[in-house]
């Protein structure tokens, strides 16, 4: 059996994905310092943690 998970991103691109597709997902606690600051390889943009 699989979930179905619906995504909009802020541009509205719609993304549409089920968990069977996925490889195992590593889902643990990740703990980051404030006010880290970092760069997404996704849309090319550097945030800083609140």
């Amino acid at each position: 059996m699989c979930t179905s998970i619906y995504q909009v991103a802020l541009d509205g691109t719609h993304i549409l994905g089920r968990t069977m597709d996925w490889h195992t997902l590593g889902a643990a606690p990740l703990f980051i310092q404030r006010q880290y600051r970092w760069h997404s390889v996704y849309d090319n943009v550097a945030y800083t943690n609140k």
